[in-house]
């Protein structure tokens, strides 16, 4: 009787109702079809309410389904009983109808806002994922660009920004936003910052700091602002604009995105910065032209006279010339910073006659920059032999074999480090060299290594059967050099031969 009519008053309020005359009936409808909330008696044929709940809430689609446990038991045993095995409100029989009807009510908006909570969360960590997968080896403004993206897509269209002040004026900088995002602030980057600092703020339309927007505002026009943060640095703020969305959803997602866009953006700001400054200092240290040129003489063992010089550069403040060219690479800057290198190089050695000089170059240098090569070269009119540095991997062999061909027949190559690795010796097979520098590592001690010198010996007679040349270099001591001598090798370069050193006027080699 109970049943029929609360199923009545149920349906009125404008519910739909199915009703179950047991415990298994009822587990046949929830089995069947879904449903938002469950009335359940204590009393009911066959399995009592208190074990049918238990059994409800053991099904995963209705763990967090709203019971109201309907008894005429008001004894506190019974409620904690109701409540422990998985009932969220609890009413005495006999009860006012209105009242189950509110209480009905209150359950299902609770189990929505829940519902609507846990697809928030969701949707967040698909959203913080998309942005970690991102990464952070883009340029600040890219990287910003797709950050406002992603989130206004995951938004529903919802305009976004990131703004950042850590640049060299301090000021507020809109690095990205979507069509319809904020726009920037009028504050000071100072006051920003400072505000940031306190945590997540909301900025309502019309209020202080906001400029007037292309387009009316809708609703409220709150718009969400989250410090964006590295470590213990605040770099920027994320700025999401709702319009007409709840406050508390963008609060929300903001707080959740913050992080992951303040690691990203942090780790890119971090790195243009010190793209900016190695820039600054290579065009700095070239500009000033605070380097010069060295050579060290390559030397015919068999008469000890100069055959030609290999050209290194030598840094004003007493660094490896290696430090420059790495700065030079991470600001992009490389192929720029050997042109120069290789430019005063050349003129130093503008005096040579009969002598030919070796330079340091990258594969990509060669091959990019070919027709700049050829006109350098031309107008030094130095016999040249272009040394192919290690510092980058050749991935096309054909490329840079045009490359050199169409630089001109005067120009030679040589492999540099041949026997340190893999590399050098695909270099040997894949480009023909004229000239096969032997590593040091070969020569130190190769007087006392006989396992060496078997190989240094098989090494000569691969370059005399392949009409290749080969250098010795790093020869420091007479028993070295004496080996080299025993072995047939007939070039050779160390400190035992020559230093680096500028270029004198034409003279002999400083050692036979």
């Amino acid at each position: 009787m109970l049943r029929a009519v609360v199923a009545g008053v149920v349906h009125q309020a404008g519910f739909s109702a199915v009703e179950a005359d047991s415990a298994a009936a009822a587990l046949s409808i929830l089995a069947a079809s879904a449903v938002d909330a469950v009335l359940l008696d204590q009393s009911m044929p066959g399995m009592g309410g208190l074990e049918l709940a238990e059994r409800i809430r053991h099904q995963p689609r209705y763990e967090r389904v709203p019971i109201l446990f309907l008894s005429a038991d008001d004894t506190p045993d019974t409620r904690m009983a109701a409540l422990r095995a998985g009932a969220t409100d609890f009413m005495v029989k006999p009860f006012p109808m209105e009242e189950l009807v509110a209480r009905l009510e209150s359950q299902l908006e609770l189990a929505a806002r829940w519902a609507s909570t846990v697809s928030g969360l969701s949707a967040r960590s698909a959203t913080v994922a998309g942005l970690a997968a991102l990464g952070h080896d883009l340029n600040p403004a890219v990287l910003s660009r797709r950050i406002c993206e992603r989130i206004s897509t995951a938004h529903a269209g919802a305009g976004v920004a990131v703004f950042s002040w850590l640049d060299r004026s301090g000021e507020p900088v809109l690095l990205a936003s979507t069509d319809d995002g904020p726009d920037p602030f009028a504050e000071a980057g100072a006051v920003l910052a400072l505000r940031g600092e306190a945590g997540p703020w909301v900025e309502l339309s019309g209020s202080a700091g906001r400029r007037p927007r292309s387009r009316p505002a809708e609703g409220h026009g709150a718009m969400v602002c989250c410090p964006l943060r590295l470590r213990q640095t605040t770099v920027g703020v994320l700025v999401i604009d709702g319009d007409d969305r709840p406050e508390e959803e963008l609060l929300a997602a903001g707080m959740d995105y913050a992080p992951t866009v303040g690691l990203l953006l942090g780790q890119a700001l971090s790195e243009s910065h010190r793209t900016h400054e190695s820039r600054e200092l290579v065009l700095r240290t070239l500009s000033s032209h605070a380097y010069e040129a060295v050579f060290q003489p390559i030397v015919d063992l068999t008469g000890g006279r100069v055959l030609g010089y290999e050209a290194l550069t030598r840094l004003a403040s007493g660094e490896p010339i290696i430090n420059l060219l790495t700065e030079a690479s991470e600001a992009g800057i490389r192929a720029e910073c050997e042109i120069d290198l290789l430019t005063t190089a050349l003129h130093e050695a503008r005096t040579l006659n009969d002598t030919w000089i070796s330079v340091n170059l990258s594969p990509s240098v060669v091959v990019e920059r070919t027709e700049q090569l050829r006109t350098l070269i031309e107008q030094s009119g130095c016999q040249v032999v272009i040394e192919l540095t290690e510092n980058e991997r050749i991935e096309d062999y054909v490329s840079v074999r045009q490359a050199l061909h169409s630089l001109g027949e005067h120009v030679k190559l040589s492999v540099d480090d041949t026997g340190s690795g893999y590399a050098s010796l695909r270099h040997v097979i894949d480009l023909h060299p004229h000239f096969l520098k032997l590593d040091r590592s070969w020569i130190t001690g190769l007087d006392r290594d006989e396992t060496r010198q078997a190989l240094v010996a098989g090494m000569v007679a691969f370059c005399r059967h392949t009409a290749t040349e080969m250098i010795a270099e790093g020869v420091e001591t007479e028993p070295e050099l004496d080996t080299l001598r025993r072995l047939d090798v007939k070039l050779a370069q160390g400190y035992l031969l020559g230093r680096p050193a500028p270029l004198r006027p034409a003279g002999s080699a400083t050692r036979a």
